[in-house]
Order: C-alpha cells, then sequence, then structure tokens
C-alpha cells in the first residue's frame, strides 16, 4: 500500500507535464476567460493516514490503517478570477477497519494568477456522514496546494496535494448483530487529480 501511494504520486508529477507543456501553446495563441462564471469539478484521491485515534471494541488499534480513496464532485463560481467557492458531495472508502462515508462540503479555491496555468490554495470543509443501520455524522477538513494546467478554452486538469482530517464523535458499528460505540478520529495526507470543466 505504501509502495501505491508513491507511485501515485509519481504518476501524477508525469502525468502533469505533457498536459503542461500542451497548455502552454495553447495559452500563447488563445486568449480565454477560463477563471470566469460557474464550474464543474471531478476530482479523485488517494488517502494514506498518519494519525488515527479512537475506541474500537473489538477491532485492534494496532490493525489500522484507515487507508483510502475519495471521488468528489463540486460545482462552484468564480467571484473574482482569483477566488472560486462551490458545493459539493462525494464518496470515501477506507480500509482496516473499513469505513464508507459521505462528504458533503463547501469549497473555497484561491488562484495566483487571474487566467490560465496557475497555483492554488484550497479549503474544503463540512459534514461526512456514514450510512448503515444508524445514521452518524461527522466533521471534515481539507487543506490543499495544488496547480491547475488549463487544457483549452475552460477544461483545465488539477493535480493537488491535501491534508485531510475526519472526526466522527459516535460511530456506531454492528458485528455479529451486537452494536458497539466507537469514536474516530483520523489525519491523512491525499494525492488528488481532478477535472475542471
Amino acid at each position: 500500500m505504501k509502495n501505491a501511494f508513491y507511485l501515485l504520486i509519481l504518476l501524477a508529477v508525469f502525468w502533469m507535464q505533457p498536459i503542461a507543456a500542451f497548455a502552454q501553446k495553447a495559452s500563447t495563441s488563445v486568449k480565454t476567460d477560463s477563471n470566469k462564471g460557474f464550474y464543474l469539478l471531478l476530482d479523485a484521491a488517494y488517502l494514506k493516514s498518519y494519525a488515527t485515534s479512537g475506541e474500537y471494541t473489538w477491532y485492534s488499534t494496532k490493525d489500522w490503517r484507515m487507508n483510502g480513496t475519495n471521488l468528489r464532485l463540486s460545482i462552484g463560481y468564480f467571484v473574482i478570477p482569483q477566488l472560486s467557492i462551490g458545493i459539493g458531495a462525494g464518496r470515501d472508502m477506507y480500509q482496516a477497519p473499513d469505513a464508507l462515508t459521505y462528504p458533503v462540503f463547501f469549497e473555497l479555491r484561491t488562484y495566483l494568477k487571474a487566467q490560465g496555468n496557475s497555483p492554488y490554495l484550497m479549503f474544503d470543509f463540512g459534514k461526512s456522514y456514514k450510512r448503515d443501520a444508524t445514521r452518524q455524522e461527522g466533521v471534515l477538513l481539507d487543506a490543499g496546494i495544488g496547480y491547475k494546467v488549463l487544457v483549452w478554452r475552460k477544461i483545465a486538469m488539477l493535480g493537488a496535494i491535501n491534508y485531510n482530517f475526519k472526526n466522527f464523535p459516535d460511530w456506531w458499528s454492528f458485528n455479529d448483530n451486537i452494536a458497539s460505540w466507537h469514536y474516530l478520529k483520523w489525519h491523512s495526507i491525499s494525492v488528488r487529480v481532478g477535472i475542471l470543466f
């Protein structure tokens, strides 16, 4: 799993290079308003947990990994070319212990440049919901740094490295039809790639 994390980072870096070269040529010949109006963002990430705490009555904390993947979709608006706000939802899947959560969040992005290729900072904050026999909710926070590569007109590829935090004060689970209460708090780093329309 550790090797897969490093491989994903390398692939993301190499994947962005040819796109950046193409976009550089495109940006010199075509003038666009890429950071204007509404946008749709679809992105995916691999999360590597580095600190997890909680109370699990039937799953030893020494066996926790809490690595996972997520897929998110958000819609937003460029308030000014260097600032966008939006809302989104998604699906986060974790392993060891297994968990499936559904985040609903607000997002804020600030871009260094008003148009074209640009570094950016991003912040997501909201709620994460666990759906099973009971419904629980927790807090989520993502913060990261990324780079936007304009491919054509308003279409751009995004790559980012994020810090992720989730906190579930009430986490009920069922093992052999016996309900047990836990709390979960985890921190992770993610590598994220996406496409902006």
